[in-house]
């Protein structure tokens, strides 16, 4: 069963109310209809931190981007609603599965009502602040399936990121309890990590799922929440054992934050035509630099359209008003890591309001595909962005000269420790070690100071 957390708590000092400026301009630029966004955030809030972290020297950035990745989600889990129930609003019942602190569900409340949303988590922190910030109903789960209700089904499940973590032990078990919560005809929706996301050297065994304890969360078990990687083969397969072959199933690869593969599971028999599988623009601001003395901002990156060969437009704007379009530039054959064959780099040249460019003045740069779906690539202020690209570029030499000394060092290493493994070996071996440990434990045992060896 599904158990509230006991008692309440009151979030005033664990809870953060964000006021930064380019948030203020990315949310005000992606959410110009509709009421407000909840923006409270909460300490505890791992994924934060994980957004936080993958911009070093440069929070502002990871800020944006935990809301940016939550809105990504929210999207592509509404465009799949509205192809299933023909809006979003239409949506009978909806389960957010391992929903955190709710990067999803706080875009989620904006469309759909919170008495037809619930949400589980495994802490008991987060199940309590989504209750109490976005009035959903907010359940505490356990690492086993069991903690799931038997009473009741939903018109749609939604566990995004919780399968890219399961051993084999327990991934079909949490495939099989999630899509017995689905009620019939309606849609069950998860994502996992390809095989080709794997790291170098590394294969998937015959199994088709590969498991390493490694993971973002500092308060999971590594042996329950590591990191996985499986095969389209060995997922169909699962579902098509739980389904007894009755539920449709389409594969959507790289469909969840041009990252994760997405599932789009109907239970029971459904015509896939008007499915959406549009990936919608990509691409990534590289570098960056101030000219004509910081009157001039120049942007250099890429851009794509993984669904198209038709090239996205870039365009940018500066305090949150129109500032240029982007010239496109050669093609790009090096984006082969983010499931592209090519891509067009891109240059935009964006000139100061009042002569020169402030510190605090924010630049919003965009991708935008033929079908009018936005990605924004970057939204900083001008002093971040220049700083950060500079300590990316530096970042990135130090590591190279740091790996090739490396290398240089491995093997000196090497033998330094298979010299003082022998040692040891010998040293356990002999008599006279037998003799001391014998020694110190009696020394020891009548409460003798024992002195502690040399470092």
């Amino acid at each position: 069963m599904l158990r509230f957390p006991a008692g309440r708590r009151a979030f005033g000092m664990d809870s953060i109310e964000p006021t930064n400026r380019p948030l203020s301009i990315f949310l005000e630029d992606q959410l110009s209809e509709g009421p407000p966004l909840d923006r409270a955030l909460s300490r505890a809030d791992e994924m934060l931190d994980f957004s936080r972290g993958l911009y070093t020297g440069a929070m502002g950035l990871g800020l944006v981007e935990y809301f940016r990745s939550g809105l990504l989600a929210h999207q592509t889990l509404c465009r799949l609603l509205a192809w299933r129930f023909g809006s979003v609003a239409a949506t009978p019942s909806l389960l957010d599965f391992a929903s955190g602190f709710g990067r999803t569900t706080r875009f989620l409340v904006r469309e759909l009502a919170p008495e037809r949303i619930a949400i589980t988590e495994i802490k008991a922190d987060a199940v309590e602040f989504q209750r109490q910030r976005f009035g959903v109903q907010a359940y505490l789960t356990t690492t086993s399936p069991e903690s799931l209700p038997e009473d009741r089904q939903f018109g749609a499940v939604f566990a995004a990121s919780f399968f890219t973590h399961l051993p084999e032990r327990t991934f079909r078990p949490w495939l099989e309890r999630l899509y017995r919560l689905v009620d019939d005809g309606c849609l069950f929706l998860f994502s996992t990590m390809g095989k080709e996301l794997l790291p170098a050297g590394t294969s998937l065994p015959p199994s088709g799922i590969h498991f390493e304890r490694v993971s973002e969360s500092a308060v999971l078990s590594l042996d329950d929440y590591g990191t996985a990687w499986v095969s389209e083969d060995f997922v169909r397969g699962a579902l098509a054992e739980i389904s007894g072959g009755k539920a449709t199933v389409a594969h959507l690869p790289r469909g969840l934050w041009h990252f994760q593969d997405l599932y789009v599971v109907v239970k029971g028999p459904a015509d896939l035509a008007g499915l959406p599988r549009e990936r919608g623009p990509m691409g990534y601001v590289e570098a960056c630099g101030l000219e004509d003395s910081g009157a001039v901002l120049r942007l250099i990156g890429w851009t794509a359209d993984p669904s198209s060969p038709e090239v996205p437009r870039v365009e940018a704007t500066l305090n949150g008003g129109p500032a240029g379009s982007a010239e496109l530039g050669p093609r790009r054959t090096d984006t082969a890591s983010v499931g592209l064959a090519e891509a067009r780099s891109f240059e935009v040249r964006l000139r100061a309001e009042r002569g020169l460019f402030e510190p605090d003045d924010v630049v919003l740069v965009k991708a935008i595909d033929r079908g009018g779906r936005e990605l924004v690539l970057m939204a900083a202020a001008v002093e971040t962005i220049v700083l950060y690209t500079k300590n990316d570029t530096a970042l990135a030499g130090r590591m190279a000269r740091l790996e090739a000394e490396l290398d240089g060092l491995r093997d000196a290493s090497a033998k330094e420790i298979a010299r003082l493994r022998a040692r040891i070996a010998w040293m356990e071996a002999s008599r006279f070690w037998r003799l001391r440990e014998t020694w110190t434990a009696w020394k020891r045992r009548l409460g003798l100071r024992v002195p502690e060896p040399p470092a």
